[in-house]
């Protein structure tokens, strides 16, 4: 129940060196195999983080983002997990949730991500991939259904003047943390946002409210402009149609 690597060009400084270094490898070795994700059991009842190769779970499908970031579903869990590829602390992103956890729907959709139920449906398909995006799409067999788990960049369409509100969560590198989150005058703004330091990794989560007011008819769009304490700046295309 792993989810194993063999280093090809594992030298210092690279994405895979270092999250193995993280993850206890000493002096990763080109040719070797390593554990990055998962343990002998599979079972994880609590869904308890960790460091990738401390979180019991049963790996079927995996997808890798730009930034070396790690999603896995989980046969046996019934979760989509996380981890982070400067980290390598894991956490769920999908499921784990109940019928009662998303107030709209038994199966979570229109909530976030953590309260949908999800699965293989018995270990049949458990598939996953991101968009350019970074939405992530989920082959959901216990539901017979392609879920999304949308970054909230984009805005369905909405009546002139009247204002639709998402959540946005924003994840920093490790010490790093947002000083300015900043929309040029346009159709959509922000809120201030609320942050959350992971204990585990010093990573910051942070959430903001976005609100998209089309001011015409029409595809519409903005760009959102992300500041941090360390120099990591990042911008976001925002669309929407009015």
């Amino acid at each position: 129940s792993r989810v194993r690597a063999i280093c090809v060009t594992c030298t210092a400084g690279t994405g895979l060196y270092q999250l193995l270094t993280k993850l206890g490898v000493a002096s990763p070795v080109n040719g070797n195999i390593y554990t990055v994700a998962g343990t002998a059991t599979s079972s994880n009842s609590t869904l308890a983080p960790g460091l990738g190769n401390t979180v019991n779970m049963a790996p079927q499908k995996l997808a890798l983002d730009a930034d070396g970031n790690l999603y896995i579903t989980d046969s046996a869990n019934n979760v989509v997990w996380f981890e982070d590829g400067r980290t390598g602390y894991t956490r769920v992103l999908a499921g784990g949730g109940t019928a009662t956890s998303c107030a709209s729907s038994a199966i979570g959709d229109g909530c976030p991500a953590t309260e949908a139920i999800i699965g293989s449906n018995g270990g049949n398909g458990f598939g996953l991939a991101l968009d350019r995006q970074n939405n992530l799409y989920v082959a959901d067999s216990t539901n017979f259904l392609i879920r999304k788990v949308s970054n909230n960049l984009s805005f369905a369409a909405t009546a002139v003047g009247a204002p639709a509100t998402q959540t946005l969560l924003l994840h920093f590198a490790p010490g790093d943390s947002p000083t300015s989150a900043n929309i040029p005058a346009s159709d959509f703004t922000i809120g201030t946002g609320s942050c959350t330091v992971n204990s585990q990794d010093n990573t910051d989560d942070c959430t903001y409210a976005l609100t998209f007011t089309p001011t015409n008819d029409g595809a519409r769009t903005g760009q959102l402009a992300v500041a941090t304490a360390l120099g990591n700046p990042g911008t976001f295309a925002l669309t929407g149609t009015g």
